[in-house]
């Protein structure tokens, strides 16, 4: 109740403040309307200093509205005839609130002397009744206060009795005292968190830059710059309760500016001029995200020993990717200036956004969990992972679009570094997970002494037997984190899209064929890496889905288009090479899958002349049925035991 009353109250003096500045220029004129809400800022922040020590509350009110009355003192005094004559009313109170600022954060390293409250009872004294102690033994000592520490009064059974042998009888008053440090005012960090952003757009207002969305978009990522540097440097009080407020205040101040400016600035720097302002967003923006994201990093809470919540960290991380995206946009500006191909200039612009989206996806997915980057926690990896893959498959997609060389190279570019990543994390999720902790090992490869195994003979029940070189271990997948799934994800909508435009609209560049070449080589390493860690697996779960995009689409394309002679040739190799490697490996997946589409797409090929010689002698296809079953009639009992030694034979294979 009493924050919301002090809230309020400095909410009425800022209001009066104002009505005070607007009603007294008539009165007072514009020097002396400055020097008395100057005055009045300096005693509010005076009573605020002093006050300090009993009544903190009532003291941060005061600060923050004398602060306040400085702050609108700074922006008038701007606004004086006499100041902007000399200097730039932006620049003058640009500068003064600086000068604000220095003046609360020294307020700031002012030592407050001790607090020392007194507790008495209603009669300022208590009246304690001793008698004194036998000879031989010692008066007792008062225990020892720790100054820094807040404590309870002292109980009345546990109170020091003083005694003396001349005085049977002894009265003497008890009064309890607790000291504790008396900390600088929240208000002044507090206060510089907002102010210095601002002194520094009120300073860049002056820039002699035309362009106002230009001008205010590096002012406000040079205030929020300053603001992350501020929360990456700012040291809080050991001995506060929530000390480290103040720090993660200017963190997330510093994001609140920066997370519209993250949008709004590939439309200044693809327009704006002049062009080397414009250039410098891509370098301020993501240097302050940056920053944060460290600090939020490495930064550990005064009073847990621990980072902030990983979820806080998704924000900057996403930041930052998006952010350092943009280098696309200057670099396409200054290359078109130089270059006579627009579309080349253009290539070589956007390959730099695809490979610091294609670094963004393998961070979030490849990063080790251990060591140096376990401070990286999932939410930041998803992020990066979904800010990556969706900047790879938008590339990806804007660029197949277009009918040119150049956009056809940056197109698949990215789509292929984007499995190449997705294949990485498929083999590195492939890799199984130990059983046994590294613990046990260690204690049972450690030597014995000897004294210990003559006088101590080691229990034998708790120590693990080793294992025989020829014992198969049990496999264990590793887990599957949301970043590769995520990146999965993207993966496949961006083949499958790709896919389905090769097959209705023509590319001039690439068919279908490719993209599934392509999509399902990536696949079938992730497959058969899956297959040589673990001896145990099945090849139905490591290789259909691999097997389908290697082949299927191909096989669809062939039906529904005309017939293509190098399509026909790849798929029939395709299919023939995928039933010899599964009948020599003893696979069952690659030799039914080999199997089913090179018959179906043999049928195919031949079908046009079968139906044509079929019109002309359809009799030969009776002739062929009845030796068929006559055969089988014949030899009924050995056909069946073929067929059985067949099939066992099939689901005998891996």
């Amino acid at each position: 109740m009493q924050i919301l009353l002090l809230i309020l109250g400095v909410a009425l003096v800022t209001i009066a403040v104002l009505a005070f500045a607007l009603v007294a220029y008539s009165t007072l004129g514009d020097i002396g309307r400055a020097a008395a809400i100057g005055g009045i800022g300096l005693l509010s922040l005076g009573i605020g200093v002093a006050l300090t020590a009993r009544l903190r509350a009532t003291a941060e009110g005061l600060a923050w509205a004398g602060l306040a009355a400085l702050t609108i003192d700074a922006i008038l005094i701007g606004h004086i005839p006499v100041v902007v004559l000399r200097v730039p009313q932006g620049t003058a109170s640009g500068l003064i609130i600086v000068l604000i600022t220095a003046f609360a954060l020294g307020l700031r390293l002012i030592r407050t002397p001790f607090h020392t409250s007194v507790r008495k009872s209603e009669s300022d004294t208590q009246t304690v009744q001793t008698t004194s102690v036998s000879a031989g033994f010692p008066a007792q000592n008062p225990p020892a206060r720790n100054a820094f520490t807040q404590h309870s009064p002292i109980p009345e059974s546990t109170t020091p009795v003083p005694s003396t042998q001349d005085n049977p009888v002894q009265s003497f008053a008890v009064t309890e005292s607790s000291a504790q440090p008396v900390l600088p005012l929240r208000a002044y960090t507090l206060y510089a968190t907002f102010s210095l952003p601002f002194a520094l757009i009120l300073l860049m207002t002056d820039l002699p830059v035309v362009d106002s969305g230009l001008r205010n978009t590096v002012a406000v990522a040079a205030g929020a710059l300053v603001t992350a540097l501020d929360a990456a440097f700012l040291k809080p009080s050991r001995h506060s309760r929530h000390a480290d407020f103040e720090w993660v205040a200017s963190a997330i101040v510093s994001m609140a500016l920066l997370a519209p400016i993250s949008f709004t600035m590939y439309s200044v720097m693809s327009s704006a001029e002049p062009f080397p302002p414009a250039a410098s967003l891509c370098v301020l923006v993501p240097a302050a995200w940056a920053v944060v994201l460290v600090t939020l990093h490495v930064r550990v809470l005064t009073h847990t020993g621990k980072t902030v919540h990983p979820l806080f960290c998704a924000i900057p991380t996403a930041g930052l990717v998006w952010t350092c995206a943009s280098v696309s946009v200057p670099l396409s500006r200054g290359l078109e200036a130089v270059m006579a191909d627009q579309n080349l200039a253009r290539m070589c612009a956007y390959l730099a956004t695809v490979l610091v989206s294609a670094i963004a996806m393998a961070a979030g997915c490849l990063l080790p969990r251990s060591g140096a980057f376990r401070r990286i926690g999932e939410p930041a990896r998803t992020t990066a992972s979904i800010i990556g893959a969706f900047l790879l498959m938008v590339l990806t997609f804007s660029e197949f679009g277009r009918r040119d060389v150049p956009a056809f190279i940056t197109a698949m570019t990215a789509f292929m570094l984007m499995l190449a990543v997705c294949a990485a994390t498929g083999v590195l999720a492939a890799k199984p997970r130990l059983d046994e902790p590294e613990e046990t090992t260690s204690k049972f490869n450690a030597p014995i002494p000897v004294s210990t195994i003559e006088l101590r003979p080691q229990p034998t029940s708790h120590v693990q037997a080793p294992r025989p070189q020829g014992a198969q271990s049990t496999y264990r997948s590793r887990y599957i984190y949301a970043s590769a799934l995520f990146a999965y994800c993207f993966a496949i909508f961006t083949a499958v899209v790709l896919m389905l435009w090769t097959l209705s609209d023509h590319h001039p560049y690439i068919s279908v064929d490719v993209i599934a070449i392509i999509t399902g080589s990536a696949a079938l390493i992730v497959g058969a890496y899956r297959l040589h860690v673990n001896t145990q697996a099945r090849s139905w779960p490591a290789l259909w889905a691999p097997l389908a995009l290697l082949m299927v689409p191909s096989l669809l394309a062939s039906q529904l288009e005309p017939v293509n002679f190098p399509r026909m040739l790849a798929l029939l190799t395709i299919s023939l090479v995928t039933l010899l490697l599964g009948a020599l490996l003893g696979l069952q997946a690659p030799l039914i899958y080999g199997a089913v589409v090179l018959t179906i797409h043999i049928l195919t090929v031949i079908w046009p002349w079968l139906a044509e010689f079929s019109r002309h002698y359809w009799w030969v296809w009776l002739l062929i049925g009845g030796i068929i079953l006559i055969v089988t009639a014949a030899r009924y009992e050995a056909s069946l035991k073929s067929m059985r030694n067949i099939a066992a034979r099939i689901s005998d294979l891996r």
